[in-house]
């Protein structure tokens, strides 16, 4: 359990930070964040050392989500439409 006793769904790690997606669809990260891998964009950051909850616009809510993280990135695919960004690739399918 996670957030607010909030079932995981999965779970997925990188080289340095890992990433949780829960049973309502809610993304947590948590780890290295130099890179804003776990979207944290706050440059003095530089680690995110509990569970933190990324803010899933309203238009990717009720979508099929699903999150890989990488070395310094994490890809966040939504269906069904495709968008990119820098650090962080969002695809929506």
């Amino acid at each position: 359990m996670i957030g607010n006793n909030e079932l995981i769904e999965s779970a997925e790690c990188g080289a340095w930070h890992s990433v949780v997606i829960t049973m309502n669809n809610n993304i947590y990260l948590f780890g290295n964040n130099q890179y804003q891998q776990c979207l944290v964009y706050d440059k003095l950051k530089l680690k995110v050392l509990s569970p933190t909850q990324y803010q899933v616009p309203n238009i990717w809510k009720n979508k099929n989500v699903k999150v890989i993280p990488g070395c310094q990135e994490t890809r966040i695919i939504i269906s069904p439409v495709k968008l990119f960004s820098s650090y962080v690739d969002i695809i929506l399918t």
